[in-house]
């Protein structure tokens, strides 16, 4: 009984868009002899392991419980994950780009692409506070108190400076350029003038996060 529960409900995860690209992958991989594994099969949050490199996508769930129906259940990607690593993105396009909603860039590697050397201990906000001392106890109520002053931080010293095509968001575990405008939209795509145009900020604003951040310091 167990096993024929296990097989169904593997068989029917193979007929979602997270199983569709598993199979595509997996077939690339058996192709170019290259390690394919999915981290959380079936999960909320899957991770799409191909040859030493891996993408992320999430669901969120609207009207219902999942399995209700096939419609409540959205599949959401890392636009920037998409934008950056091609092995992902032909997955995606195989399947039908229409069937995914694309996630804004976080705002981390937005730094690491205007060439912030540090952009983890920057705009990172656990990597922040662990590198910058704002809290080294045991309390998690503490740490998750101080990891949202740190969110917050980065969200003023950043919205004032990204406009007009962009304003800074927490949404889905990470700060994001949440697009404003129909070129900051295209961004998730292409690097277009929109997105150049805003890579300048991040430099501009390290020198306030570093003093805000030294203030913080336990």
């Amino acid at each position: 009984m167990g096993n024929e529960s296990k097989r169904h409900t593997s068989a029917e995860w193979s007929g979602t868009l997270s199983g569709k690209l598993a199979g595509y992958l997996a077939a690339k991989a058996a192709e170019g002899k290259v390690p394919f594994e999915v981290l959380g099969k079936g999960k909320v949050f899957e991770t799409f392991q191909f040859n030493h490199d891996q993408a992320h996508l999430r669901k969120q769930i609207s009207g219902g419980r999942i399995g209700e129906t096939p419609h409540n259940i959205h599949t959401l990607i890392e636009a920037y994950e998409y934008k950056r690593k091609p092995w992902w993105s032909e997955a995606i396009d195989a399947q039908g780009i229409d069937n995914f909603l694309f996630l804004d860039t976080p705002v981390q590697f937005a730094a690491k692409d205007a060439g912030i050397a540090q952009w983890e201990r920057l705009f990172r906000p656990s990597v922040v506070m662990k590198e910058h001392g704002i809290y080294t106890g045991t309390d998690e109520e503490e740490r998750l108190m101080c990891q949202i002053k740190i969110r917050r931080t980065i969200i003023d010293v950043l919205t004032r400076r990204v406009g007009p095509h962009y304003d800074v968001c927490d949404e889905f575990g990470s700060l994001r350029l949440r697009a404003l405008t129909d070129e900051a939209r295209e961004s998730r795509f292409v690097d277009n003038e929109a997105y150049h145009s805003v890579l300048p900020v991040f430099g501009e604003a390290v020198p306030d996060l570093e003093m805000v951040y030294s203030s913080m310091a336990s």
